[in-house]
Parts: structure tokens; sequence; C-alpha cells
């Protein structure tokens, strides 16, 4: 999440929207932000809050898209990536 929050920084993203889990794991997500906000490795001005899909109806969209490119990179669907021209471009972070 260091990595992705960084790079949706460098894109220009102010504010960003993380589906809620289990009220532990919503604590633990903050937990996160907080500390890497403590350490300098998070945009300082880069928005983070929870979100329910019955107020944020649009919170469904990252769950298909990561879906469709899933099944585009395992060309599971005929025409592999290809069949997603909304896809812009697809951020590679490294794990580990």
């Amino acid at each position: 999440m260091e990595q992705l929050y960084w790079r949706l920084g460098e894109l220009g993203v102010s504010q960003v929207i993380l589906e809620a889990r289990e009220k532990s794991q919503r604590q633990k997500d903050l937990q996160l932000v907080n500390a890497l906000r403590s350490k300098g490795t998070m945009p300082p001005d880069l928005r983070v809050e929870i979100g329910f899909p019955k107020d944020e109806p649009m919170l469904w969209i990252p769950d298909q898209m990561l879906g469709a490119l899933g099944v585009a990179g395992q060309e599971v669907v005929d025409g592999g990536a290809d069949s997603y021209p909304v896809v812009i471009f697809r951020l590679t972070l490294p794990l580990g």
C-alpha cells in the first residue's frame, strides 16, 4: 500500500476511498495510513477515507477492474488484455 499511495500521489490523485471491511480491518487500514504519514513515506496531501458501498456506489469499480485484469492477464477471455480497451494503463508494483 505504501508504494501504491506514493504512486497515486505522483499521478496527482488527492483522495483515496478504501472499501469498508470488518471493523478491526478498517482500524488496521487507518493505522497503516497514520504510520506511513508519520514516516513520511506517503504523500502528505493524499486523503485516505473508508467508504461503505451503500454510501459510495462507485466502490464496485476497482473490484470489477481487478477481476477483468486478472482474467485478461491469464488470457482466459478471447482477446486477452485487448478485450478491455478502457484500461488506460496497468500499474505494476514490486512486492516484497
